[in-house]
């Protein structure tokens, strides 16, 4: 017990002290440690939380280069240039559709995930409930001769997850549930798929299903409905035809071989006179969103 009343509680050896004796404290003992001695431990944490929040905040409000291309293709369909956070850096093609149900949004900066959730929940709203519709992501690198990597691929699984549950929420009990892939490809073939006026992922899509023998210049329409209704007629599962371009080198692959065919299927479509499906300005603009 300390002058005062304060009770400490010390180990010391004394060798045979007993209960009640008065012993001689170590000089010092009872004085207060200075503040920043006591006060260290917390201080260092405080600053460890403050330089951990900073890089937050650097990583999440500082504009970040784009290091891959998405294509969202449901019919509307458009294509982002996403960071490494998967954040929308710009529209790099939107057709009217999609400009229409993404009216006065602003996608810039906002998670895809989000996005995407919105256009899908959005186009649940208006597109017929008598069709089966699918969500094809297509990712693509930002430029010839580079590549995105693999981190992107389960992301963007969830992309699609996400979607399917909005897609669901929007049509309630009534319609069929959105279904979907996810197709990487490299630069040349979502280039050519622009040149086309196809999004990329829709566009892998048409060359896969050539592949599989269905004869796309056949189509009323080159909308995703209007293929994967083909596919189902001839006998296989849009899951079959998609499996086809389930890699970088075999969607190069399906280009090379079916590209020449797509493009022929697609000039006839866009001859004088040939109607225009619903959903779709002929080649896809790249106005965005306002």
């Amino acid at each position: 017990m300390l002058p005062g009343g304060e009770v400490h509680r010390i180990k010391l050896d004394t060798g045979g002290t007993l209960v009640g004796d008065e012993i001689v404290l170590p000089a010092g003992f009872g004085t207060l440690r200075p503040w920043s001695l006591r006060t260290r431990p917390f201080a260092l944490v405080a600053a460890a939380t403050a330089v951990a929040l900073v890089m937050v905040f650097a990583l999440t409000a500082v504009p970040l280069p784009a290091v891959a291309q998405v294509s969202v293709d449901i019919n509307p369909g458009m294509t982002l240039a996403v960071d490494r956070l998967l954040r929308v850096v710009e529209v790099v093609d939107c057709d009217d559709l999609a400009g229409q149900l993404l009216v006065g949004v602003d996608v810039r900066g906002k998670a895809l995930g989000d996005v995407v959730a919105l256009l899908a929940s959005r186009a649940a709203e208006v597109l017929p409930a008598d069709e089966e519709y699918w969500l094809v992501l297509g990712v693509s690198p930002t430029a010839a001769g580079d590549s995105v990597g693999d981190w992107i691929m389960p992301q963007l699984e969830r992309v699609k997850t996400r979607a399917a549950a909005a897609w669901g929420l929007a049509r309630g009990q009534g319609g069929a549930s959105l279904q979907g892939a996810v197709v990487p490809m490299p630069y040349d073939v979502a280039d050519a798929a622009r040149e086309a006026g196809i999004g990329p992922g829709r566009y892998a899509l048409l060359l896969a299903a050539e592949a599989a023998g269905i004869d796309v210049g056949s189509l009323d329409s080159l909308q995703t409905a209007t293929v994967v209704t083909a596919i189902k007629e001839s006998g296989q599962t849009p899951g079959e035809v998609f499996r086809r371009a389930d890699s970088v080198s075999a969607v190069e692959k399906l280009w090379q071989e079916q590209g020449e065919k797509v493009k022929q299927a697609r000039d006839k479509q866009e001859s004088p006179g040939k109607p225009v499906a619903p959903g779709s300005s002929g080649k896809e603009g790249k106005s965005g969103p306002p």
